[in-house]
């Protein structure tokens, strides 16, 4: 985190900050809300409040960069809902795919399939996209 820059935007008088990525909201969000006195509002809580609410089998699914799915942010934003199980995957190579433009196609899907098996095996009914890059994706 470039805390310079977060440290001249509260002192240029924002009102809010906003970690919108996943990663990052994982790995510096407490301390960007001990150092700031601005609110810092992050995008893990948001997504596990909904899922939590969307799931009828209360089986969810996080995947996500490395970073993020190792950090644990998911699996501790979630203990606050005990009745869901939640089984993250790293899926390190999607963010390379999306940021080359490549968003369909058999070495995608390949991929996708050895990523989420692990997912479907356990029977998940929500699945949480854990990472920005991965709502440039086509429905």
């Amino acid at each position: 985190m470039r805390w310079n820059v977060l440290t001249g935007f509260v002192e240029q008088g924002v009102k809010l900050l906003v970690i919108a990525c996943n990663s990052a909201s994982a790995a510096c969000l407490s301390d960007a809300r001990e150092r700031y006195s601005v609110p810092v509002v992050e995008v893990i809580r948001p997504a596990v409040r909904r899922a939590a609410a969307a799931t009828r089998n209360g089986r969810i699914g996080v995947i996500g960069t490395t970073a993020t799915i190792t950090s644990g942010a998911y699996v501790d934003a979630f203990a606050a809902a005990p009745q869901v199980g939640v089984t993250g995957v790293a899926c390190p190579q999607f963010v390379d795919f999306v940021e080359r433009g490549i968003t369909s196609g058999r070495a995608l899907l390949g991929l996708a399939s050895g990523y989420l098996e692990p997912l479907q095996r356990v029977g998940i009914d929500t699945l949480v996209l854990g990472c920005t890059h991965y709502r440039c994706w086509p429905e």
